[in-house]
């Protein structure tokens, strides 16, 4: 995030993942909670909190290199 953003509301992201690709591994992070950022000139957008992986620094998941999309648990399911 930068540093003028700031998060306006939480919420739980039951059901959710985070998908991660790092080389031609793919991963599938749960996501704890969706946030509403806020920038300085009040534009809103969601994205999704995932504490669990590695070398998190505290910044929504869009901001993750590695970070490919959103997955709900069906969809997952069906990946495997």
């Amino acid at each position: 995030m930068r540093p003028s953003d700031k998060i306006t509301h939480i919420v739980p992201a039951a059901g959710y993942y985070a998908v991660y690709r790092e080389g031609g591994a793919t991963t599938y992070n749960p996501v704890a909670a969706w946030v509403v950022v806020e920038d300085r000139n009040g534009i809103q957008r969601v994205d999704g909190i995932d504490p669990s992986r590695v070398g998190w620094d505290g910044s929504p998941c869009s901001h993750a290199a590695e970070f490919v999309e959103f997955v709900y648990r069906e969809e997952r399911e069906r990946r495997r």
